[in-house]
């Protein structure tokens, strides 16, 4: 997408910093980078009212005009010509460009071509290299035109390899913006962005938790600078530009309640943090934005869901993250792990980050249940309620917490008629389901790769997501489950919301009732670590 300038940004880079030692100064937001989150996208138009006056500039900063307090406008689109958008097949990113030959090597005597491609933007703070970010990607050779076609062709290939999708803009899109006022009749227009600036900016009917039991539409509303564009497709993108820890203050409260302890929330922030920084110049790369407001990357509602107690997590631990060797940690979390976190490259597929290694979520007692990836111990696993940090079912707990309960242990019924519905909507089609075969489970129990047989063929589902997406329209809460034949479907018991990897939200909550800090939550989840903070 076109270039948007890059402030740098004078800062102190400490190392070494221990998280519970010193407590950290109130740093201005304005130290902090520009982060681009993209909130929506795909759309012909949006509404949107501003809280005071405001600017409308384009890219430049040379101004269009203003609106006044409450009045409500319109951007759109008028006319554009699509990128050209292609599709890749991807066997991993690696840190390690020897590991991404190595491997590499190994799908080509399988007979897979392959191809080594560099992404990652350097994080630049104070005119100093805080990290690369670099990754070396392996691409399985082949250029698709649609995401199905791509991952049709990883599907051919029988599961001698995982992978993913990645998407790719070889030429950028063209058109015409603009922005409205109906009531007044003001119109500016555009080839370029179109900024707002000035005035915090609420946006109507905003969609959140698109393909979750959570879904709906709301108005949120965004501090700073609303940016309206083109996305890869030529329809209007709207995105939101503002400091990092203005970010971060945007993050907390919408990935965890505010209700949870202190500690828990400050081990949030840091967590938050780390995952933007991390995936800075790495994910979106054919998007007008760094990052997403969504899932995907991390939830962020702006001003929406601020509170006094997540602002203070937020400037109690400002610039502070957390580092493996000189590689910022891909700080990755999830609501409730259900008493063993995950591998993040059985969950996913890529390298297996020796940080992001699954781990027991409470006392070394958990053990008797033995490797997890063993069908009859995760069956096993999933009908006892062990005593692990996530588990808010055995003792009384603060009211925050009382929503967790539900998710440690579950039960859902599934017709045959709504998997082959959520299997229709990833255009396959098998006839009606007659069984579902757990084929290989992580260290956490979850499936990771799925057989579902029908009564014209069968289909294979790797990765933990799919699994919980090819299933349930408003995908399942985990993939560690088995199953049992019921009326007209089947019952899947399960264990935990969420991928498993990484931080467990619920249990870093009861670690810090139970009087732990925030950097000992954080090591508990993220092995052989260190603190430093980037300013």
């Amino acid at each position: 997408m076109r270039s948007i300038h890059k402030r740098i940004f004078a800062v102190i880079l400490l190392t070494g910093f221990t998280g519970c030692a010193v407590r950290p100064p109130r740093v201005p937001v304005r130290e902090s980078p520009e982060i681009r989150v993209g909130l929506l996208e795909g759309l012909r138009r949006v509404e949107f009212t501003a809280r005071d006056r405001f600017r409308i500039e384009n890219e430049a900063g040379i101004p269009f005009g203003g609106g006044q307090p409450g009045s409500r406008w319109y951007a759109e689109v008028i006319q554009s010509v699509p990128g050209r958008v292609t599709y890749h097949l991807t066997a991993g990113s690696m840190h390690d460009r020897g590991e991404a030959r190595r491997r590499a090597a190994e799908l080509e005597t399988k007979g897979i071509a392959t191809e080594i491609r560099v992404s990652g933007r350097p994080l630049v703070l104070g005119g100093r290299v805080v990290t690369t970010n670099r990754q070396y990607r392996i691409f399985i050779s082949g250029v698709f035109d649609t995401h199905e076609e791509a991952a049709a062709a990883g599907d051919s290939l029988g599961g001698l390899v995982r992978t993913s999708v990645t998407r790719e803009v070889s030429r950028r899109p063209e058109g015409l913006l603009r922005v409205v006022n109906p009531a007044t009749g003001q119109e500016y227009k555009s080839t370029g962005p179109i900024l707002i600036r000035g005035a915090s900016v609420t946006l109507h009917d905003f969609p959140v938790g698109s393909g979750f039991h959570w879904e709906r539409t709301e108005d949120q509303t965004y501090p700073e600078i609303i940016q309206f564009d083109l996305d890869a497709t030529g329809l209007l993108a709207v995105i939101n530009r503002v400091p990092l820890e203005v970010y971060v203050e945007g993050v907390i409260p919408s990935e965890m309640p505010p209700g949870f302890p202190l500690e828990a929330l400050k081990a949030q922030a840091v967590a938050a943090r780390g995952k933007v920084l991390g995936a800075w110049g790495v994910v979106h790369q054919a998007d007008p934005y760094d990052v997403c407001a969504r899932v995907h990357c991390q939830v962020y509602s702006g001003l929406s869901k601020r509170d006094p107690r997540t602002d203070q997590a937020a400037r109690e631990t400002a610039g502070i993250v957390l580092f493996s060797g000189d590689r910022l940690v891909d700080a990755i979390f999830g609501g409730v792990c259900g008493g063993h976190t995950e591998d993040v490259d059985l969950a996913w597929g890529g390298q297996p980050y020796a940080y992001l290694k699954g781990t027991l979520d409470g006392p070394h007692a958990l053990r008797r249940y033995g490797p997890l990836h063993i069908e009859e111990n995760a069956r096993r696993w999933i009908d006892a309620h062990p005593p692990s940090h996530c588990n808010t079912n055995r003792n009384p707990v603060p009211a925050s917490l009382n929503y967790t309960k539900k998710y440690f242990r579950w039960e859902v019924r599934l017709t045959r008629d709504e998997i082959r519905q959520a299997l229709a909507k990833r255009h396959i089609d098998i006839g009606d389901p007659v069984a579902l075969i757990p084929l290989e489970r992580g260290v956490s129990g979850r499936i990771v790769r799925l057989r579902i047989a029908g009564t014209r063929g069968e289909t294979i589902i790797r990765g933990e997501l799919n699994i919980r997406q090819a299933l349930s329209p408003t995908t399942l809460w985990s993939s560690c489950f088995y199953v049992r034949e019921a009326e007209d479907g089947f019952a899947l018991k399960g264990a935990g919301w969420g991928h498993g990897v990484g931080m467990c939200q619920t249990g870093a909550a009861m670690m810090a009732e139970g009087g732990k800090k925030f950097d000992a939550i954080l090591r508990h989840y993220y092995r052989d670590v260190q603190f430093r903070r980037l300013y």
